[in-house]
């Protein structure tokens, strides 16, 4: 739980976004899915959006699904399929994400929280059961 205003939301630096935007966004030639590469449907929801989304859910309010070395693990999901997850491939889609964060010490209340973002992408919980993740 947030204990004060600047720990109460996920931030991401420009090099975080970077990642997400070349990592997971696919913008053309869709017939070329990897299949262990999660990807978001750029003409669904563009980086900009999706990184809003994100960073604009207060932090309480995301499900943490557990830890991975040393980092918090949340997931959330939109009203909507926003891309593909690694083993179900291109025919199959999935409206969660998986956001994948550092632990910093928060300035104001001097507790380890999680507030950077290290990446974000489609991810399905059905398949994480099973070792996908």
């Amino acid at each position: 739980m947030a204990s004060c205003d600047i720990c109460y939301y996920l931030t991401a630096s420009s090099e975080s976004e970077e990642h997400v935007i070349r990592g997971h966004f696919l913008f053309e030639d869709w017939k070329n899915i990897h299949p262990r590469q999660s990807y978001f449907f750029a003409n669904i929801i563009t980086p900009w959006e999706l990184l809003y989304a994100v960073q604009n859910i207060p932090r309480c309010q995301l499900g943490q699904i557990g830890w991975s070395y040393s980092r918090f693990l949340y997931t959330t999901q939109f009203d909507f399929d926003v891309g593909v997850y690694p083993v179900q491939g291109p025919g199959c889609t999935t409206n969660r994400v998986k956001i994948v964060c550092d632990c910093a010490l928060c300035p104001g209340c001097d507790i380890h929280v999680p507030t950077d973002i290290v990446t974000i992408y489609p991810w399905n919980e059905y398949y994480a059961q099973y070792g996908w993740y």
